[in-house]
C-alpha cells in the first residue's frame, strides 16, 4: 500500500513539474558573436580565393599560380538548422571558421523527415506524391551559406544522403520500414532512380 501511494505522489509531482516547465521553442540553438577577433595560432588561416579540388594518387590537389598544388583539408562539421541561417549569421560564421583556421566543412544532416527546421526537404504533407519537396525559403539560406564560404575560402563537402526517409507515394518497398536509412538506394532501384533526380535537381 505505502509503496502504491510513494509512486502515486512520484508521479504526481512529476506531471505537475512537466505542467510548469517551459517548452523547448529549438532544441538546437546556433549563437554566434561576429565581434570576436580570435585568429589561430595552429592551423594556418586559408587564403580566400578557391579553385575546384581534384584527387590524384591519394592527395588533393588545387590549381595554383604555377600549376596543381597539393592541398591539405582541416574541417569541421555543421548538422541540422546550423546550415540554413539568415545572410547575416552566415557571413559571421564563414569569417569566424576562416579566422580559426578551417579551409573545409562537411554538411550533413539536411534531409530530417521530422524537422522542416533543419532540411531541405517538407516532408510535413501526408499526400506527398514524393519525399523530395524541396522547401524554397531553406534552399535559398543553404545556397547563401556556400556563398559565404566560397568568399572565405572554405571548401564544403555535401552528403546527398543522410537521413532521407522515403513515403509511401514514392514506391520504395518497405518504406515505412527504413526510416532514416542512408543505404536504401544502394539495393533499392526506385531509391536509386530518386536518389540521383534529387542529385540532379540540387
Amino acid at each position: 500500500m505505502k509503496s502504491r501511494l510513494f509512486s502515486a505522489a512520484f508521479i504526481f509531482i512529476l506531471l505537475s513539474a512537466a505542467a510548469y516547465a517551459q517548452p523547448i521553442k529549438s532544441p538546437y540553438v546556433f549563437v554566434q558573436s561576429g565581434s570576436d577577433t580570435i585568429t589561430s595560432s595552429v592551423l594556418p588561416v586559408p587564403p580566400t580565393s578557391i579553385s575546384r579540388a581534384t584527387a590524384k594518387d591519394g592527395h588533393f590537389f588545387i590549381t595554383g599560380s604555377q600549376g596543381p598544388e597539393r592541398i591539405r583539408f582541416f574541417g569541421t562539421e555543421l548538422e541540422y538548422t546550423s546550415q540554413f541561417l539568415n545572410g547575416n549569421d552566415a557571413r559571421v560564421l564563414a569569417k569566424r571558421l576562416h579566422k580559426l583556421g578551417f579551409n573545409a566543412v562537411r554538411l550533413i544532416d539536411n534531409d530530417q523527415i521530422w524537422w522542416a527546421a533543419g532540411s531541405l526537404l517538407d516532408y510535413t504533407n501526408g499526400n506527398s506524391t514524393t519525399s523530395y519537396n524541396v522547401i524554397p525559403l531553406q534552399l535559398a539560406r543553404f545556397d547563401t551559406l556556400l556563398s559565404e564560404f566560397k568568399k572565405q575560402g572554405i571548401y564544403a563537402f555535401l552528403v546527398l544522403n543522410s537521413q532521407h526517409s522515403y513515403v509511401r507515394a514514392d514506391g520504395v518497398a518497405q518504406y515505412d520500414s527504413t526510416f532514416g536509412p542512408y543505404f536504401t538506394h544502394f539495393f533499392d532501384k526506385r531509391a536509386a532512380e530518386l536518389h540521383r533526380q534529387w542529385c540532379k535537381t540540387l
